[in-house]
């Protein structure tokens, strides 16, 4: 009966009442069954898919921000220049 209230949404005080008994047992029953939280009670959403008709018909970007080099580093020049590691933005 208290997966019942449960999934009628009701919270575990109120099923705790109704059917009188404490809201730790109420709180183990509902937790047994995965629906402690209301999320559980909710139908799972859908993936969202984007499909088209011809490939290529979607463009992917990629923006993750790369970091900002004022010169080219030792493994381009072969060389290690006193105080390297300090780049643009950073100490």
């Amino acid at each position: 009966r208290a997966i019942e209230l449960r999934r009628q949404r009701r919270t575990i005080c109120s099923i705790a009442q109704e059917l009188s008994i404490s809201k730790s047992v109420v709180a183990l029953i509902v937790k047994a069954e995965g629906l402690s939280s209301l999320k559980a009670l909710d139908p799972e959403e859908p993936h969202n898919r984007y499909e088209h008709e011809a490939p290529g018909g979607m463009l992917h970007v990629d923006i993750k921000p790369l970091a900002r080099f004022n010169a080219p580093g030792h493994r381009v020049t072969r060389t290690r220049p006193a105080g390297a590691g300090a780049g643009v933005g950073g100490a």
